[in-house]
């Protein structure tokens, strides 16, 4: 069988291409391809949506008490912003600061306080504070 206009795929018969999402027929429009790579492509897509949503609900629920190590917690949370940012869902510094502290509990709560007023402050400085309030903690 030749793949003519009239030649109608077994793929096309039971999914029309008006019914199907748009990633799909991008995928169809490069490559009229087997079911089998379609269905792979939708599992990573899946998979990705999925993460994307564990990222957001992992932000959302942070804790921290200083019960694990500063770097732990940062390199967590500095992973979840990579990833997300990555994914086209940019968190921007307010945003993610605004997570972080929260998050914290214990002496770490005053964080919340003493920096809230801080425009500019950025993710980045607030784990420097975390991090100095862990290292008081170790002495």
């Amino acid at each position: 069988m030749t793949n003519s206009p009239s030649y109608v795929t077994p793929f096309q018969l039971f999914a029309p291409s008006q019914f199907l999402p748009t990633w799909v027929k991008d995928i169809l429009s490069v490559d009229y391809t087997d079911i089998m790579k379609i269905l792979s492509k939708s599992i990573n897509k899946m998979r990705s949506d999925t993460q994307e949503v564990n990222d957001i609900t992992t932000l959302t629920n942070l804790h921290y008490n200083g019960s694990t190590p500063a770097d732990a917690f940062e390199a967590e949370v500095t992973n979840i912003l990579d990833r997300l940012n990555n994914n086209g869902i940019h968190i921007n510094n307010k945003v993610a600061c605004q997570f972080i502290m929260r998050g914290l509990s214990g002496e770490y709560r005053l964080l919340r306080y003493a920096r809230y007023r801080d425009i500019n402050m950025t993710d980045a400085d607030l784990f420097l504070d975390i991090h100095a309030i862990y290292e008081e903690q170790q002495e």
